[in-house]
């Protein structure tokens, strides 16, 4: 399936709401790392960073469209091109998300 990260901010403020209550919900935790896996073109990397502003970030998602959006849009943070289906995490992260992104798993 091909993604289009155009397509995708058109509904932004729709896809990022559940992120933002979710991670409005995590109770007050220190974070080295964290990781969004599925992070689309960085609106729900952006959420978490704010929610854990001294920690590592990292954002992956399986296309290469909503990867380049996300660099785009948060310059600073790593973005790697990856499928979830065969992640080898690199290292322990203190907080993972992955929101709607397990449906995609066979």
């Amino acid at each position: 399936m091909s993604w289009s990260a155009e397509q995708y901010v058109k509904f932004e403020d729709e896809r990022t709401r559940p992120v933002r209550d979710l991670l409005a919900a995590v109770p007050g935790v220190y974070a080295r790392s964290v990781i969004d896996i599925g992070c689309g073109p960085g609106n729900s990397t952006e959420v978490l960073i704010a929610r854990f502003p001294r920690a590592v970030a990292t954002g992956m998602d399986s296309s290469e469209d909503m990867v380049k959006a996300a660099r785009k849009r948060l310059p600073e943070i790593r973005f790697d091109v990856a499928d979830i289906a065969r992640w080898d995490a690199e290292g322990p992260y203190d907080v993972i998300l992955a929101n709607a992104v397990l449906q995609w798993l066979p």
